[in-house]
């Protein structure tokens, strides 16, 4: 096998421990952690967002189970329009933002950290 072909299978193993690692400490933090994804409608107006990935922490946190592949006014469908806008917000310009907020929908106070791992857009 060439050096370059094992070296890239070397970085390919490296990168799947380091997934599993991640994985692993995602899953067995007290925090909630999602993944969601922005929904926009034909005007670019965010009007919704799916889950994408939900640690066992989110569900215990939030209440919402099986979060994974519904979208926000799914599993929540009188969920306050704040959640949107905030988190669109923070797609768009790509800044972190940390804050305490509240919502009657879910009956439950949150502090949170948002990140766009796109970094903007």
């Amino acid at each position: 096998m060439p050096t370059n072909a094992k070296q890239c299978d070397r970085s390919l193993a490296e990168t799947e421990q380091l997934n599993q690692h991640y994985r692993h400490l995602l899953e067995n933090i007290e925090q909630g952690f999602c993944l969601i994804e922005m929904i926009y409608d034909e005007a670019g107006t965010a009007i919704n967002y799916r889950f994408l990935e939900a640690n066992q922490a989110f569900e215990r946190h939030t209440g919402i189970r099986n979060a994974v592949g519904k979208t926000a006014l799914e599993a929540v469908p009188d969920l306050e329009a704040h959640w949107i806008a905030t988190y669109a917000e923070v797609a768009r310009t790509g800044a972190a933002l940390a804050l305490e907020q509240g919502s009657l929908a879910m009956d439950r106070l949150f502090k949170l950290d948002a990140v766009s791992i796109d970094g903007a857009g």
